[in-house]
């Protein structure tokens, strides 16, 4: 039933975003904990990875994008072309899984905001495209 929540989820987040604009929505996923509390990292991706084959199935192999680099050099201060959804993006689930479906980007990623936090399962909803390499790559300081 949860993988059914999610899936409804995640397109609500797609017909919400039909107009929208530039911009990114973000939504946290229900997970089988009901509260984030009450999930560990192992359940929180097993739960991902059920949905991730469903999305696989609706529009291919998911595209991994790796932001840390984004959030390291916005950190240390660089300046960089990235289109602000994904800042966003990057300072909630760093390492999204992206599927493209002909009119905007869905993904998924894990969230994990402090040590201690327990993992949470967010959905993205974009039309901006992801970052390209030169600005996903490590910084040379």
């Amino acid at each position: 039933m949860t993988t059914t929540r999610q899936l409804a989820t995640v397109d609500e987040l797609r017909a919400r975003f039909v107009g929208a604009g530039a911009g990114v929505l973000l939504a946290e996923l229900p997970t089988t904990g009901g509260e984030p509390s009450g999930i560990d990292a192992e359940q929180c991706e097993a739960e991902r990875d059920g949905l991730v084959a469903l999305l696989t199935a609706r529009w291919g192999p998911p595209r991994e994008l790796d932001l840390w680099p984004v959030v390291e050099r916005t950190v240390a201060g660089e300046a960089l072309s990235v289109p602000e959804s994904w800042l966003t993006v990057a300072g909630h689930c760093p390492e999204p899984l992206l599927w493209w479906d002909g009119a905007r980007w869905i993904g998924l990623g894990l969230a994990r905001w402090g040590e201690e936090a327990p993992p949470r399962l967010l959905a993205l909803v974009t039309t901006a495209d992801p970052p390209q390499a030169q600005d996903t790559a490590k910084s040379t300081y």
